[in-house]
Order: C-alpha cells, then sequence, then structure tokens
C-alpha cells in the first residue's frame, strides 16, 4: 500500500487515540504505520531543545493556520508566544524583558522543501504545526492579536 497517496486525507485530531483514519476508504492504521509526514510524526530537534517541552500556550494571534513554503536544510524558529511581529516565525520579541516573557521559540529544520502549516493560534499540541486547535470555541471566541484589514 502506497501511504505518501493518503498523506492528505489524514485527520490529524485522531492521532491522540492512536489511530489515523483515512477520509478516502475509512482504513484504519494502527500509530507505527504514520506516513512520513513531519506534521504527524515526533521531530527529532525534540531531544535536543528544551523549548519543545513547555507547557505554557501563547496568546492567540489569530484564528487560522499560516501557510509557508520551507526550504530543505534551512532551520526556522516558531513563535509560540504570540508577541512577534514577524507571524509565524520568532522575531526575538520575546527577548524583551520588559515583557516578562518566559517562553522560548521553537526551533522546526526542514528536510524537504514544500509548503507546511504553522500554527498562528498558539494553542496545537503539535508544535509548530497546526492540529486543528483554531476550531475549538474558546480560541474562535477569543480576541486574536492580529488586526483585521481596513476596507
Amino acid at each position: 500500500m502506497n501511504i505518501r497517496a493518503f498523506s492528505t486525507c489524514i485527520r490529524l485530531s485522531n492521532i491522540k487515540s492512536n489511530t489515523i483514519v483515512q477520509f478516502r476508504n475509512y482504513k484504519k492504521l494502527s500509530i507505527y504505520e504514520i506516513p512520513d509526514i513531519p506534521e504527524l510524526q515526533d521531530l527529532p530537534e525534540r531531544q535536543y531543545y528544551d523549548s519543545y517541552h513547555q507547557t505554557e500556550k501563547g496568546r492567540v494571534y489569530d484564528v487560522k493556520p499560516f501557510k509557508f513554503l520551507c526550504k530543505a536544510g534551512r532551520a526556522y524558529d516558531w513563535c509560540p508566544c504570540g508577541h512577534s511581529r514577524n507571524q509565524p516565525f520568532c522575531d526575538e520579541t520575546c527577548k524583551n524583558e520588559r515583557l516578562k516573557i518566559t517562553m522560548k521559540p521553537i526551533r522546526f529544520i526542514c528536510r524537504s522543501t514544500r509548503e507546511y502549516w504553522f500554527c498562528n493560534c498558539k494553542q496545537t499540541e503539535h508544535r509548530p504545526f497546526c492540529d486543528g486547535s483554531h476550531k475549538n470555541p474558546e480560541v474562535q471566541n477569543s480576541t486574536p492579536t492580529v488586526k483585521p484589514p481596513r476596507m
């Protein structure tokens, strides 16, 4: 079976139940048959960077994810606090002592050049990628930091 062909059909919210549902044929895969998609796998950086193990959630920047073309071999620092002006990436605003931000940026090293969906609500459990947390009513009802465009 070609697992990569079903990569767009995987529902991220079912990872916690140790199964993944594929929409096309509704076949369940065990957790050990996860396709080669960085958003679904534990990143190797998790063991090297303490920032992956932060339990604190940042402020909601926007209620929709951000799609960005990442290039292979480059490192990207995702902003988990929501204070950066260069969202979804960190501009080191968190280092400002006056703001008293304790969160650290999440380092992501891109292994293949393609588009990734980065979380902008900062409530994701699978940092730095979007896992659909922005659909929760409490996130939707919150006041996002991003200002709507002027008409």
